[in-house]
């Protein structure tokens, strides 16, 4: 008679085995990572990223900044086929969204909110103030989207909450959370939306202050149950896209020392985990913003990248502006003018003694003189200052760097924040003259006849990747 505690002990060692061989068969072949040919879509030097894809996979919607500033493109992916959505806007247009039928695009206009306008072209229609990163729920009915609660210097860095829109009703209410809520992703069947946030325990002034910069994925369901966390380690995790049966969700990890695209078995229901994170194989060096057609056939990627530019745009001295929008030139080009060389800092002018520096005393203070040599701009401190050989003192403009002069000798621009400025060195008044999304603009000079300006911009340009996945 068979020993009925060896028959235990045998079924229990062999319970793992019969386990993972069960989970294994439960996952069929429309598990597998998805793979096929990879095809890269736009190859320019320009900003081409936060992709979405039509629902039937034969469109591309994304942001392009080949006018200087951000706008809406949508591209066919046959042919190649480009057009601008929103040509005529001044304001900085990003995070498309496709709606469930593939008539109409939700984004994101600047700091004025949430418009639609539909995938032929023609008049962009508001829907809500303050909101970004639009999301449709399946339906077409509404929109769940991010609120700002607390600004940061990008919108990405600041403290948001999630809001949700009723198209036909307008009414808005906002999402329970204690996180920080960015990159809304519905689920497809509705029943969860995954986002990007940040743990927030601590209340301040009223409002949800994340105790950490490290972003995790979350997901929430709209009855009001608190949020579910999908990953809780050191790497940094963003973009979430839900696969199109809701079995699992993407996102971008650099959890390996580089970024990467990465996914998880979920269950969309209740949010839970189900396995452990998968690695794709793609040919990226920084992927970011993922979105698919509504069959999973094609994946869409922004492959992101740092890069440093020479920029040129004309400039009109009379005016004081910039007209058009700003070229790229080649490294070494004759274009790039080199400027007279810096002076240490102002002589000192006759008879008198040496003039009083801006503190500390002992800084050197590097700048150029007017064309009439009257007046001195140079930095010091980490601001620009104006010496006037009439009054023989300093003024502080603001915070900059790099002046350069206009020729009628009371004009000059200067870098600050990553944004040109134009002053009036006199009176000590400065405007904003240039700014480009994303970008961080220094280096201004001015050709010699003061009609084209030159400027280094330093920022993230991105182009798009498509995935065709094998049956």
């Amino acid at each position: 008679m068979i020993d009925r505690v060896l028959v235990i002990r045998i079924v229990a060692a062999l319970a793992p085995a019969g386990l993972v061989l069960m989970l294994w068969l439960a996952r069929g072949p429309g598990d597998a990572l998805p793979h096929g040919p990879m095809v890269q879509l736009t190859r320019t030097r320009a900003f081409e990223g936060e992709p979405s894809l039509s629902p039937d996979g034969s469109l591309v919607a994304y942001r392009c900044d080949y006018r200087g500033n951000s706008d809406i493109c949508i591209s066919d992916i046959e042919s190649g086929d480009v057009r601008n959505l929103t040509p005529d806007s001044r304001e900085d247009e990003r995070d498309p969204a496709f709606s469930p039928d593939g008539r109409t695009i939700a984004f994101r206009s600047g700091t004025r909110g949430i418009f639609t306008v539909p995938v032929q072209g023609g008049p962009s229609t508001f829907i809500v103030a303050g909101g970004a990163q639009p999301a449709w729920m399946p339906d077409g009915g509404s929109i769940v989207y991010s609120v700002v609660t607390v600004p940061g210097a990008v919108f990405r860095e600041g403290i948001t909450e999630g809001g949700r829109i009723d198209l036909g009703t307008r009414a808005t209410r906002r999402l329970p959370l204690i996180v920080d809520f960015h990159e809304p992703a519905v689920s497809p069947h509705g029943q969860r939306i995954a986002f990007t946030g940040r743990a927030s325990p601590v209340i301040r002034r009223g409002f949800s202050v994340p105790n950490s910069n490290r972003a995790d994925l979350w997901t929430v369901a709209l009855d009001g149950r608190p949020p579910q966390r999908v990953t809780d380690d050191a790497a940094v995790e963003a973009s979430p896209m839900w696969s199109a049966d809701g079995h699992h969700l993407y996102y971008v990890s650099d959890r390996n020392g580089s970024s990467a695209i990465w996914r998880l078995a979920i269950d969309e229901a209740s949010g839970l985990v189900r396995g452990k994170p998968e690695m794709m194989s793609t040919p990226y060096s920084q992927p970011a913003k993922l979105s698919r057609s509504a069959d999973g056939r094609r994946l869409v990627w922004a492959d992101a990248r740092h890069v440093e530019r020479l920029m040129r745009i004309a400039f009109d001295a009379e005016a004081r502006t910039t007209r058009g929008a700003p070229a790229e030139i080649a490294p070494g080009s004759p274009e790039w003018e080199e400027p007279d060389a810096p002076t240490d800092r102002p002589p000192r002018p006759p008879g008198a003694a040496s003039p009083p520096l801006p503190p500390p005393a002992a800084q050197a203070f590097p700048g150029r003189w007017s064309p009439d040599r009257s007046l001195f701009a140079g930095t010091a401190g980490g601001a620009v200052w104006i010496y006037s050989t009439a009054t023989r003192e300093h003024h502080q403009l603001r915070p900059g760097k790099a002046p350069v002069w206009l020729h009628d000798n009371r004009r000059l621009i200067y870098a600050s924040e990553g944004r040109l400025y134009l002053a009036e060195a006199v009176l000590t008044i400065s405007r904003e003259l240039l700014s480009l999304a994303d970008q961080t603009l220094g280096a201004p000079r001015l050709s010699p006849d003061n009609r084209r300006l030159y400027f280094t911009a330093d920022g993230v340009d991105a182009n798009l990747w498509l995935l065709t996945v094998d049956r």
